[in-house]
């Protein structure tokens, strides 16, 4: 009889204690996490075919609508480095980041411009392409593309 009870204590106190623990958790104040820190935003704006020099330009608007400024390093091209055929203007592209609410209109907005001259990465007319944007942050920002 003293076992039973002592086991039906003990379990009573363990669902207390965990049931106590949890409540606290649950009011736990829970910090930013300071490695989240970017809010870029990515949109092709342009595609343009140029025949008088045999090549497309695509030009992407990035605009930052979080604190932190945010830098693109990089670029990929169906997840494949670009050729010499392939020029991307004004790399590292920086994105400044705004200082006020989160709540404030006017943002931080750069373009990107991409040149691919035809038929590289066996890529032509009429296709769909992925663009990948990789920032200072690990972050990518992936988008696809057709092609005029």
């Amino acid at each position: 009889m003293k076992k039973s009870l002592f086991s039906i204590f003990l379990v009573m106190a363990c669902i207390g204690i965990s049931l106590g623990s949890g409540y606290w958790l649950g009011t736990a104040n829970v910090p930013e996490d300071p490695y989240v820190r970017e809010n870029l935003w990515c949109v092709v704006t342009d595609v343009v075919r140029d025949d008088d020099h045999s090549q497309w330009n695509i030009t992407a608007t990035f605009e930052n609508y979080g604190r932190d400024d945010s830098t693109i390093l990089s670029v990929y091209i169906n997840r494949k480095i670009p050729t010499s055929f392939v020029s991307v203007h004004d790399l590292p592209l920086t994105v400044k980041g705004h200082s006020g609410s989160y709540e404030q209109t006017t943002v931080d907005s750069r373009n990107l411009l991409l040149t691919m001259k035809y038929g590289i990465l066996d890529i032509f007319s009429n296709s769909t392409i992925e663009i990948i944007f990789h920032s200072n942050a690990g972050q990518d920002y992936p988008m696809l593309v057709t092609l005029p």
